[in-house]
Formats: C-alpha cells, sequence, structure tokens
C-alpha cells in the first residue's frame, strides 16, 4: 500500500499518475476534484509536449471515486486518457 499525503499531491498531482504507473496498483482511490485535477494536468503535461499520454493505467483493476458526488465528464476522460478498463470505476 502507498499512500500520498494531500499536501504532496496538491503540489504535484501528476504524483500520484506516477505512482499508480510505477508501482502497477490494481486500486486507487480518491474524490472526483482529485480525478478532475489529475486529468487538467495530465491533459497540460500532453498539451505543453505534444505527445500522446505517457500514462496506462490499464492494470487497474478497481479506481473508486468517493466523498462527494461524481461527473461522469470527469469519469469518460479519466478512462480515455489513462486507457482504464471502464468496468474498473
Amino acid at each position: 500500500c502507498y499512500v500520498a499525503s494531500p499536501i504532496d499531491f496538491m503540489q504535484n498531482p501528476l504524483l500520484w499518475a506516477d505512482m499508480v504507473q510505477k508501482f502497477q496498483a490494481g486500486f486507487t482511490c480518491a474524490p472526483n476534484f482529485a480525478y478532475a485535477l489529475l486529468l487538467k494536468r495530465v491533459r497540460q503535461k500532453m498539451n505543453d509536449s505534444k505527445l500522446v499520454c505517457s500514462y496506462d493505467w490499464s492494470h487497474v483493476k478497481r479506481a473508486v471515486f468517493g466523498g462527494e458526488p461524481t461527473r461522469g465528464s470527469v469519469v469518460r476522460g479519466i478512462i480515455s486518457t489513462l486507457n482504464m478498463d471502464p468496468s474498473c470505476i
């Protein structure tokens, strides 16, 4: 189990994506705002570098949104941008 502090996440949302990728996490959980912020930063990185997304979360078996209402646009964005299996949400 790997945990990042909320302060570290807010300073660098891509830390979460890096950790899930590096440790091939099968489970991840966060509120909708965290997924939305991660999505925003990943897309900014893609636009800045003119590259495709370097994150592949296809190994994630469960991704939980919790603690607040979940926006469908965020779920769809995370699934498509991070190459996630829709059944893991």
